[in-house]
């Protein structure tokens, strides 16, 4: 990555977000299909801003790729972003339009995938998931209506993204704020093409990501 402040950036100029609008219509009409043994409360990774607070009811996420089952007991935040560990879960079926618009992101290989959702006005806990000088995660986090303002803090101050994708820098505290009851983000973890993270972060940037503990 090259040493800048950039925190946040939009990628709506380098995706194909044509069929966005279908994304919001599908997720729709299948989310009240998928067993609930695949929907989970979210949890904020790492470090909440508010102690003691950890997550909100009604905030809630569906895990579309899943760790391989003789990785679920080793399961650590530095395995979001390698491919190796991860497979497709069956509740991925439930999203072939996302799936596709997925297929055509610009990663050379993915890891985790979530969609998060609320049904109602809710806030999701502003925090950062990690803080190693060493790692700064490539992702991408997806919004199929701006209803979710997804926001990164910088010195107090919250910087919104404008547009419907984005990259930020996950080691500052982030969040969202829901405007409207329906609201549902993607963020897909993993490894960029080596263009792609040129055209973000400059050239001779390198994928930066944390060792892989207690394996």
């Amino acid at each position: 990555m090259k040493e800048s402040k950039e925190y946040l950036i939009e990628l709506d100029e380098y995706l194909d977000l044509t069929e966005l609008e279908l994304v919001e219509k599908e997720f729709a009409n299948s989310v009240n299909k998928v067993p609930k043994k695949y929907i989970n409360t979210f949890r904020a990774n790492g470090y909440p801003l508010e102690k003691g607070v950890t997550h909100r009811d009604g905030v809630n996420t569906i895990y579309l790729r899943d760790l391989k089952p003789e990785y679920e007991k080793i399961d650590n935040y530095s395995m979001i972003d390698k491919s190796i560990y991860w497979e497709d879960f069956p509740v991925y079926d439930y999203f072939p339009i996302l799936k596709k618009l997925i297929s055509k992101t610009p990663f050379k290989d993915i890891g985790r995938i979530l969609i998060v959702y609320s049904k109602d006005i809710i806030d999701s806990i502003i925090h950062r998931d990690h803080i190693s000088v060493e790692c700064c995660n490539e992702f991408i986090w997806l919004r199929s209506n701006k209803n979710k303002r997804i926001f990164v803090m910088i010195n107090g101050e919250r910087i919104y993204i404008k547009g419907y994708s984005c990259w930020f820098d996950s080691r500052e505290f982030h969040g969202s704020e829901v405007t409207e009851k329906y609201s549902m983000g993607v963020r897909i973890d993993g490894e960029f093409t080596s263009d792609f993270r040129e055209k973000l972060f400059g050239k001779n940037s390198k994928w930066k990501s944390l060792p892989i503990m207690d394996i």
